[in-house]
């Protein structure tokens, strides 16, 4: 699955999100709505009632309308890696990120980060926006970046739509500081050497 993932989405300095590399797909409150559009369609056809029936072909087309809106909202959207603070090991390096677009509609309900529940909000003025990351580097040596997601519920709320960016950071991680206990040897009045620690 991860080197699945590796050649659908290579590391790069600047991603153009296309379909390519965008997902979708129904989150919880989706999942409710369908169950809904499900029970009404049924009472339609029990109850023979066109007007409960045109109600879920309505409920149909504003859940594929809802697809669309959500898929373009990603669509076209230029994320490029920024500066990178160059820390030690175990502290914290904020990854500064550039989206951008050049399409007339506005891009909204952005957010960005490792995690869903850690994720930074990214607001695009005149279709620009930056957002920095945390991150703390494991390893020394050049930054690693785990994939970070840039997922979207707009407009509606019923699907997710995400992608994973795998960036190319100019970072470096030093090694970690080691505390190293010593003596400081000093010389006395008497010209003998004296150590205290």
């Amino acid at each position: 699955y991860q080197g699945w993932l590796n050649k659908r989405l290579p590391a790069s300095r600047s991603i153009k999100l296309t379909q390519k590399r965008i997902f979708i797909i129904p989150n919880k409150i989706g999942l409710l709505y369908l169950v809904f559009i499900g029970l009404v369609f049924v009472t339609g056809v029990n109850y023979q009632n066109n007007l409960i029936f045109s109600l879920s072909v309505l409920l149909v087309s504003i859940f594929i309308t809802a697809i669309v809106s959500t898929y373009q909202n990603l669509s076209g959207l230029v994320i490029t890696a920024g500066h990178a603070n160059s820390v030690f090991v175990g502290k914290s390096a904020e990854l500064n990120l550039t989206i951008e677009h050049s399409s007339r509609k506005e891009k909204q309900g952005l957010w960005v980060g490792f995690d869903r529940k850690n994720s930074k909000a990214a607001w695009l003025t005149d279709g620009v926006g930056k957002v920095a990351v945390n991150y703390k580097p494991t390893e020394r040596g050049y930054f690693i970046v785990p994939r970070i997601t840039l997922f979207s519920r707009f407009p509606l709320g019923v699907l997710t739509c995400w992608t994973w960016l795998r960036l190319k950071f100019e970072g470096v991680a030093y090694p970690k500081p080691v505390y190293i206990p010593y003596q400081y040897i000093g010389q006395s009045e008497d010209g003998s050497e004296d150590a205290d620690t």
